[in-house]
């Protein structure tokens, strides 16, 4: 499938099990927190996920969890999905990998706000010891399976880069604007 940009929430909503594990970035175009994050960070969006299955989203909230992904298409997200060029067996321990994270206890999957005061500061280091992230950690999960992929607390905006940076490996599926 090219690199497709639609307004109809019903091809985000129909893309196939086939086609996934997929990367997705968004931007809360509502959103005055949103709008730091992407200017502090000199991109376009703001939040990273997995789109693990069709119409479920693996990603960091409160806790890591999953969600259907109706919730970022009633009009406040743009959407952008990533797919790498993987065979059926990376996609399926991409899955596995995210599923290992998912069934993490409660505490283990919360968020980490004190990561987010270390973006501010550009100190990437600073962070809640233990398995706390923000969203775009789990862009980690490309470099168990890329050996070229190095980015260590990534922004959203550090892991779009780098896929972009490797049109051999990633490729842009679909961008969703709200209408």
């Amino acid at each position: 499938m090219p690199d497709i940009i639609t307004t109809n929430p019903n091809e985000v909503l129909n893309i196939p099990e086939k086609d996934c594990p997929m990367m997705v970035f968004s931007d809360n175009i509502r959103s005055f927190f949103s709008w730091g994050i992407k200017l502090h960070q000199h991109g376009v969006y703001n939040h990273f996920m997995w789109l693990v299955r069709p119409g479920i989203l693996a990603t960091q909230d409160t806790t890591f969890k999953e969600v259907p992904i109706e919730k970022y298409l009633e009009g406040n997200h743009r959407l952008k999905f990533i797919r790498g060029k993987w065979d059926k067996a990376t996609r399926i321990a991409i899955v596995l990998l995210l599923k290992e994270q998912l069934n993490l206890p409660f505490i283990q999957r919360l968020y980490d706000p004190l990561q987010i005061v270390g973006k501010f500061l550009h100190l990437n280091w600073l962070q809640i010891p233990g398995h706390s992230r923000i969203c775009s950690d789990f862009g980690y999960i490309l470099g168990r399976l890329d050996q070229e992929y190095d980015l260590k607390h990534p922004s959203p905006t550090e892991v779009n880069l780098y896929t972009k940076a490797h049109p051999n490996k990633y490729e842009v599926y679909l961008r969703f604007i709200p209408d």
